[in-house]
């Protein structure tokens, strides 16, 4: 679960720019993260300001 924005973004973007900024990172998706572990978005289900990602094998 996530905290989301009106249009899907994520609202704690400080969090994300220090991660970024550590640790050499780079920015993805949902989809990218879901793939790289063996799994796919089923569905993305919103939960007031979160959104719960419902993935599954395959």
């Amino acid at each position: 679960m996530e905290k989301v924005g009106a249009v899907g973004e994520s609202v704690k973007t400080d969090m994300d720019l220090r991660v970024l900024v550590y640790f050499g990172a780079r920015e993805r998706g949902v989809p990218e993260l879901a793939g790289g572990a063996g799994l796919r978005v089923a569905g993305v289900h919103r939960a007031g300001d979160l959104a719960v990602v419902e993935m599954v094998a395959g």
